[in-house]
C-alpha cells in the first residue's frame, strides 16, 4: 500500500498564472501538474535501474580506480543503497581533464560570487527573458 503525503508551497502570482495556463491547456488539475513536476525531479534518486539516462542532481560522486585496466568508473551513490553508474572505463586522461575543467569552473564561480553585492542576487537570463513583453 502506498502512503501519500501532502505538500504545500507559496508561489508568486505570476508563477501561479503561468502554471494555471499550462494546466488549462493540458486539461489537468494544478495538483496533478505539481505531482508530475515533483516526480520528474526525484525520479533519478528513486530509479532502481543502474545506468538510467536521467542524470541525477544529488548524491555523492565517486570515481573508483581499477588498476588492472588503468581506468576509472564514475558512480553516484545516493546513500540509501541505491547508486547509479554514470560511466565505466574512463581513461586517466579524461578524469584529469574533467578535473581541470571543474576546478576552472569553480574558480570562475568564486570570482563571480565575490563581485556580487551583499543582499543582491543573480537572476538567470532565462528568467529575465520570461518577464519581458
Amino acid at each position: 500500500m502506498v502512503e501519500w503525503k501532502t505538500i504545500s508551497s507559496k508561489i508568486s502570482e505570476d508563477v501561479y498564472g503561468a502554471m494555471k495556463m499550462i494546466c488549462d491547456k493540458e486539461n489537468i488539475a494544478p495538483n496533478q501538474f505539481i505531482r508530475k513536476a515533483v516526480e520528474k525531479a526525484v525520479h533519478p534518486v528513486l530509479s532502481k535501474e543502474p545506468g538510467t539516462s536521467d542524470f541525477p542532481g544529488i548524491g555523492e560522486n565517486k570515481f573508483e580506480y581499477d588498476p588492472e585496466s588503468d581506468s576509472y568508473m564514475w558512480v553516484i551513490d545516493f546513500g540509501s543503497g541505491n547508486s547509479t553508474l554514470i560511466s565505466g572505463k574512463l581513461s586517466p586522461f579524461f578524469v584529469e581533464n574533467i578535473s581541470i575543467g571543474i576546478n576552472a569552473g569553480l574558480t570562475r564561480r568564486a570570482t563571480f560570487l565575490k563581485k556580487l553585492k551583499k543582499n543582491k542576487t543573480y537572476v538567470p537570463e532565462a528568467i529575465t527573458k520570461f518577464g519581458e513583453k
